[in-house]
């Protein structure tokens, strides 16, 4: 009873996202459009509408039942919007943009994807039932605040407030809501249900990359992609831990896929449309919902977005792409300050040294060559290199896209990732921990944030496999 119960409060999570996602992002019901983006987009949204109400929910003190309640009336807002947006909404006629020779090429590719994808399930099983409570974050705090959430509604503000600097009381609260809210489903406190939300979570990420990709490229693209990242051993571990990674990477996908396909051509269609721009927004702020790491990604984002648009764009016309992704990002940010307006809880990397003291480390050579040094020998690690091998032989035999059409679509992602690399890069030179744990305790995680993003920028750069022949 506690999987169905848990994977039914999923579920009505999901059902919930997806109703404003058909609100936001309206289709003619038949046009097919990026169905496994919109499928991730319904699961991340579903998560972040009901922590908020989670959250609405114990800080009011309301009675059990009333939780529900909230999330049908907000699943009935958007329904009301979504039906309003479809009476607005020109009729479409079906079409199907999917090459006959991509068709073949993916049919190929399937089985491997199959195989692959069965190997994965396999090992997170495996490594669910070898480590119950997650890994070492997972119970020392975001386990750890959904706990006093679930057990303590009346002071459950002590997560926040009474706990050790250690267990990071100023992380953002998406993650440990939703945990609670499943064992308020679920009526009692198991470790089934963040093991059953871990691993949505790594599918979900699969899913969004496999999707994204091929709703820009291809399908045979799409499936690659997906298979490249379901390779990556840190997904594994980081995808079955518990972590609020896999969550905020998979958040950060679909944001960088939403702003690319908001910048790839100039008319609107189905699929690329104002609506993209306020779920990129959305996307990204639910990512500082998430985690710290979100807030920067948020700040990289914004500057993408504005840099392009008034880069490509009359002013007026750039304003306006701006103000939808600020529209967009508006409501979670809102819970993002309130929770660091209302606890006041300083970070541990910042409050732990004075702005001289970072400037010295900033201006340090030395400390500066043994970051790089400690980085490339964890980084060169992390990757298969067979994987990374048969990408580079793909690329060498396929060929890479050099139209200007492909450098534009290019752009957005790269953008991002140039700016969250030197992010991270900056946090690490300043932290106040010792540099080889900080490193070594973070650099996965890290990395996984950036890698489906890369596995995207690449696949949006090389030539689907029907291309090969053509000069």
């Amino acid at each position: 009873m506690n999987v169905f119960w848990g994977s039914f409060s999923l579920l009505l999570a999901t059902a919930l996202g997806g109703v404003w996602v058909a609100a936001l992002w309206p289709m003619h019901p038949w046009h097919s459009g990026p169905r496994a983006v919109r499928l991730a987009l319904a699961f991340v949204l579903g998560l972040g509408i009901t922590s908020a109400v989670q959250l609405v929910w114990i800080a009011l003190r309301l009675p059990w039942l009333s939780m529900p309640l909230l999330e049908a009336l907000t699943a009935i807002a958007g329904a009301f919007v979504a039906w309003y947006q479809t009476r607005q909404t020109p009729a479409l006629s079906p079409t199907s943009g999917v090459r006959q020779s991509d068709r073949v090429h993916s049919w190929i590719l399937w089985p491997s994807f199959a195989l692959t994808m069965g190997l994965f399930l396999l090992a997170c099983v495996g490594h669910a039932n070898r480590n119950v409570n997650g890994g070492w974050d997972a119970w020392a705090f975001w386990n750890m605040k959904a706990r006093f959430f679930f057990r303590d509604p009346e002071l459950w503000a002590r997560a926040l407030t009474e706990v050790s600097p250690a267990s990071h009381p100023d992380y953002p609260l998406m993650l440990p809501l939703s945990v609670a809210r499943m064992w308020q489903y679920v009526g009692n406190e198991t470790t089934v249900c963040p093991i059953i939300l871990a691993g949505v979570n790594s599918f979900t990420l699969i899913l969004a990359l496999a999707g994204a990709t091929a709703w820009h490229r291809s399908t045979s693209l799409g499936l690659l992609a997906a298979t490249t990242l379901l390779s990556t051993h840190a997904l594994i571990t980081h995808g079955m831990s518990q972590y609020a990674d896999t969550v905020l990477s998979t958040l950060m996908l679909l944001s960088v896929a939403l702003i690319t396909v908001e910048r790839s051509g100039p008319q609107p269609t189905p699929s690329r449309s104002p609506a993209t721009l306020v779920l990129a927004g959305l996307c990204a702020a639910l990512a500082a919902w998430t985690k710290n790491e979100g807030q920067l990604f948020v700040v990289a984002t914004f500057v993408v977005v504005t840099a392009l648009a008034f880069s490509q764009e009359k002013p007026r016309a750039a304003g306006q792409r701006v103000a939808l992704f600020a529209l967009g990002a508006a409501l979670p940010l809102m819970l993002v300050l309130l929770q660091k307006m209302a606890f006041s809880v300083s970070n541990d990397v910042l409050a732990a040294q004075t702005t001289d003291d970072m400037f010295s480390k900033i201006t340090d050579l030395n400390r500066h060559a043994m970051l790089l040094r400690y980085l490339l020998g964890f980084v060169w690690s992390i990757p298969d290199s067979i994987t990374l091998s048969l990408l580079l032989v793909y690329a060498i035999v396929a060929g890479i896209r050099r139209d200007r059409a492909a450098l534009l679509t290019l752009a957005p992602a790269c953008g991002v990732v140039a700016i969250m690399l030197c992010g991270y890069y900056t946090v690490l030179l300043i932290t106040p921990h010792d540099l080889q744990f900080h490193v070594g305790s973070s650099i996965d995680r890290l990395f996984m944030h950036l890698w489906p993003m890369v596995i995207f920028i690449f696949f949006l750069l090389v030539r689907r496999p029907g291309e090969m022949t053509k000069v």
